[in-house]
């Protein structure tokens, strides 16, 4: 072997080791990606997209704190956000500036017809309450089995979700998290006038959801993205996007 070929050789081996012990040291002082979300349900979202977007955000609670859509916020998607509590809404369109609307509703699947309807708030952490909820029953069911204390009723306006879609700008990601009525928004969804690329929503009673709805999203050409915890996640096939 030539002096020449040798040192290459040297030089390719080194080369190798050195990129070796990059990655190898890399690997325990790398940066994690930070979730916001209960259960790490952002970090599946965002990666689905390559680009920024528009998000629905039902139940926004926290523009920051266990939420959906923080992540997609800081990669410049824009959006609205939706709750029964003005200061959560105030502190929403604060945090979030020009980029985000938030508004004051509680969404409805069904029974349009009233200006309003009544809320069920829960006190705990100085009105911070993750757990306020438009259905009686859910509220009830928090405050004798779970023991999280008495709630105060109050009401709200109203809106069907499919007339704030029709509002809306095209949106990419919608989040429904309404503390028990998840089920009757995604049943009332029109996913033939707005086929939003991923739903998120809540459904603690069925894992995975019911098999009603998988075979609605089914039918619309939807897949399952994810499954976690009380969390269900579909999505269009990103191949169907594409065309």
């Amino acid at each position: 072997m030539s002096r020449f070929s040798s040192e290459v050789r040297r030089s390719y081996i080194g080369s190798r080791l050195l990129g070796f012990f990059r990655g190898y040291v890399k690997g325990f002082f790398a940066k994690p990606i930070k979730s916001y979300a209960q259960k790490g349900e952002d970090l599946l979202v965002s990666g689905y997209f390559s680009e920024p977007g528009f998000y629905l955000d039902i139940g926004c609670y926290h523009p920051k704190h266990i939420s959906n859509t923080y992540l997609l916020h800081k990669r410049g998607w824009r959006g609205c956000a939706v709750d029964i509590d003005q200061h959560k809404v105030d502190l929403f369109n604060k945090a979030r500036g020009s980029r985000c609307n938030a508004i004051l509703k509680a969404i409805v699947g069904h029974g349009i017809g009233r200006e309003s309807m009544e809320v069920f708030k829960f006190g705990g952490h100085g009105g911070w309450s993750d757990i306020d909820t438009l259905d009686r029953v859910t509220a009830e069911m928090y405050r004798t089995v779970k023991g999280f204390g008495e709630y105060t009723v109050a009401r709200v306006p109203i809106l069907g979700i499919n007339e704030l879609l029709a509002e809306l700008p095209e949106v990419n990601f919608l989040n429904i998290d309404v503390e028990g009525l998840d089920g009757e928004l995604v049943d009332a969804l029109d996913l033939d006038r707005f086929p939003i690329d991923v739903i998120l929503f809540e459904d603690n009673e069925v894992w995975g959801s019911t098999s009603k709805r998988r075979e609605k999203f089914a039918k619309h050409g939807y897949e399952t993205l994810f499954v976690s915890g009380g969390s269900v996640c579909f999505a269009k096939p990103k191949l169907q996007m594409d065309h």
